[in-house]
């Protein structure tokens, strides 16, 4: 046995005796020594205030989410009579019961005396442009997820010009220009 193993040895019978001697000291002083009951804490037990407690919080909570009764300092404006008479709003409450917008004219003569723009009232607005392409001396537009070139018409509008910011378009003897990506 090499030194290193019997000191091992010494140290592993010193720490059995100590754990025996401290078995028997235990267990003689528990035959000697009465047990003591442990008692739960105070703040475990349930006191005769908590369901009053408990009924009071209830009440509280009940009158706090309870509707309000609102009586207003001042009587309150009455609705106008065409507001009141209102369905819906329906596509645009904005314009007057048209759904599109008007166009202004590029071509229209100026007079002199008074200068005054036509308009042309069109579902030109409902027109989306997304690109333009040119394919040798082909030019294609996409609108409303369709292909377009020059001469093809769109909603009574034929398309007279395809450029790579604007297309025009011809409805009878009007024209109306309207920018790409609009």
């Amino acid at each position: 046995m090499t030194p290193r193993l019997k000191k091992l040895l010494v140290g592993f019978a010193i720490s059995l005796v100590i754990l025996v001697s401290d078995r028997l000291s235990e267990s003689s002083s528990d035959s000697t020594v009465k047990e003591k009951v442990k008692k739960r804490a105070r703040t475990a037990k349930i006191g005769s205030n908590r369901t009053k407690r408990f009924k009071e919080q209830a009440a509280r909570e009940a009158k706090r989410l309870a509707p309000k009764d609102y009586t207003p300092s001042q009587e309150f404006i009455s609705i106008p009579e065409d507001v009141h008479a209102l369905a819906d709003w329906g596509r645009n409450p904005f314009t007057d019961g048209k759904s599109t917008t008007p166009v202004r004219l590029v071509n229209q003569p100026v007079k002199s005396e008074i200068v005054r723009e036509e308009v042309i009232v069109s579902n030109v607005n409902a027109l989306k442009i997304e690109s333009v392409a040119t394919l040798g001396d082909k030019t294609f537009v996409i609108i409303n997820g369709q292909r377009f070139q020059v001469g093809d018409k769109i909603d009574n509008m034929r398309i007279e010009t395809i450029e790579s910011d604007r297309i025009t378009f011809k409805t009878g003897s009007k024209i109306i220009v309207k920018n790409v990506g609009t």
